[in-house]
């Protein structure tokens, strides 16, 4: 191996503007790498990518490994990340990666990542996909989980305006999301969702069934068209989307389904079929997490009561209603199910599986 002695003043993250853009391909797989900068060699969004890979494939050896170039020389440095592609278990073709420059753009990734991501965030380095994330508890559930650290893809039916939105916003703030345009209905146009996701980030470490819809009406009235579209998008949805990831997913994945507590008690006329499908989560559930516990995948339902989106408004005309029923006298909020979503995604809940949690201010009190 060639030896590399630094200059006096040499910072890792300089190498971006020393031709180290091949290397950085090689790393992330692609061309995804690659792109205009304003006075960078990368955009923000390719930079993310390069430590999104990097951390995929050496974990926080990486930071330890930034650290020890610091302060012991490149070449020890270089010697120790070889060591950690070993412990890691890596394919040899991986090690590949190793070589001098590779190792150098390696720093460099890290040395963008102390400037842009700051301290490690708990989902750093993990990928996810929401299922129904283009608005309300959805688009929340991607925001939180993209500010803590995770790659996530998303899916959407229609709202392509809030979709764009919501992606260029999450960049703005330092994160990563794609939008993929599909119908939960749809059994193929999910699968491939969940297959380009995986595809695209290598593996997938969470997923989150969140699309769904509110059939209502009495039920001498509703049409067997409204409870099979029903059926389609609030349980088939999440059992062909499960199937789909748990191909992808390696030990240790998350599984959440956003139920209802409807599911467990709906006191109004008018919503049997939806609290019907909101109950089938809880089954598909509990199956689940003892199909999935062999391999450490939790698999848990969310249950939140009245939440203010656009489905069930805070202002709405059943909101003084549902309002009386809660011990919390108010609705709750899209991002205070997100934050209880994204403590499930994270590595404390590793020993929660099977569960419904409510989160309902009170209301099955």
């Amino acid at each position: 191996m060639q030896q590399f002695a630094p200059q006096p003043g040499f910072q890792p993250h300089d190498l971006l503007a020393q031709g180290g853009a091949g290397d950085a391909q090689r790393i992330s797989g692609g061309s995804e790498a690659a792109g205009p900068g304003d006075g960078d060699e990368f955009p923000n969004a390719k930079k993310l990518m390069l430590i999104h890979t990097t951390l995929r494939l050496y974990g926080t050896e990486c930071f330890n490994i930034f650290q020890l170039n610091e302060s012991a020389g490149i070449n020890q440095a270089m010697g120790a990340a070889q060591e950690a592609g070993g412990r890691s278990g890596l394919p040899r073709r991986l090690h590949g990666f190793m070589s001098q420059r590779a190792v150098l753009v390696h720093f460099s990734i890290l040395g963008i990542w102390r400037r842009h991501m700051g301290t490690m965030k708990f989902l750093q380095g993990k990928t996810a996909f929401v299922q129904g994330g283009s608005r309300g508890i959805g688009a929340a559930i991607v925001r939180r989980l993209a500010d803590e650290g995770a790659v996530v893809s998303f899916s959407y039916a229609s709202a392509a305006a809030k979709a764009e939105a919501l992606v260029d916003g999450i960049a703005a703030a330092g994160g990563m999301a794609y939008a993929t345009r599909a119908d939960s209905a749809d059994a193929e146009a999910l699968r491939q969702a969940l297959r380009h996701a995986a595809g695209r980030f290598g593996a997938l470490d969470i997923l989150v069934n969140n699309a769904g819809i509110l059939p209502w009406g009495f039920i001498e009235e509703l049409s067997l068209e409204t409870f099979d579209r029903a059926m389609a998008v609030n349980v088939r949805s999440a059992f062909i989307a499960s199937q789909e990831a748990a191909r992808h997913m390696g030990d240790g994945g998350r599984i959440i389904n956003i139920g209802s507590v409807n599911a467990d008690r709906m006191p109004v006329a008018g919503g049997s079929v939806y609290a019907m499908s909101k109950a089938a989560l809880v089954g598909l559930t509990k199956g689940m997490a003892r199909d999935l516990g062999p391999r450490g995948i939790t698999v848990n339902n969310v249950q939140p009561g009245p939440v203010d989106t656009d489905m069930n408004p805070a202002d709405g005309e059943s909101a003084e209603q549902l309002t009386a029923l809660m011990a919390l006298d108010r609705y709750g909020r899209a991002d205070e199910i997100a934050g209880l979503v994204a403590y499930l995604a994270g590595p404390e809940a590793g020993y929660i599986t099977g569960a419904s949690l409510s989160i309902d201010g009170g209301f099955s009190a």
